[in-house]
């Protein structure tokens, strides 16, 4: 994931191509800067199995390179500050003390779920147990 900083950097170093940045670029910049206004804070737990929340695992690049898992394993979970968009369940913010915020995804076996609502997961889960 790229940081505000790097975005920035390559946005003034390429401002004479063109007037805004690439619309991928301008939608990170303003998922970056936006998110403490539309989003919820909870509490994710770190486990061995992945970063739980709300029911469902979500993994990140950060916790795959750090071996947040393996130390869950090793030492026991942790709870990190979270916050997430009530209306989607495909993403979390993980806000980790005083680093940045790391945005972590859907893991792979509850990647049917996304585009769902958080009503609209449960609902889809408690179907599926029966």
């Amino acid at each position: 994931m790229r940081s505000l900083a790097d975005i920035n950097t390559y946005t003034s170093r390429n401002a004479d191509r063109a007037a805004q940045p690439a619309p991928a670029l301008q939608a990170a910049i303003h998922s970056v800067t936006s998110y403490p206004d539309r989003v919820y804070r909870g509490t994710a737990a770190i486990s061995a199995l992945g970063i739980l929340f709300g029911g469902l695992l979500y993994t990140c690049d950060c916790a795959v390179k750090e071996d947040w898992f393996w130390i869950a394993r090793l030492i026991g979970s942790w709870r990190v500050e979270c916050g997430y968009d009530p209306a989607l369940v495909d993403e979390i913010i993980l806000f980790p003390g005083e680093a940045k915020p790391i945005r972590a995804r859907l893991e792979r076996n509850d990647v049917w779920l996304t585009g769902c609502s958080w009503p609209e997961a449960a609902e889809r889960i408690a179907a599926r147990a029966n």
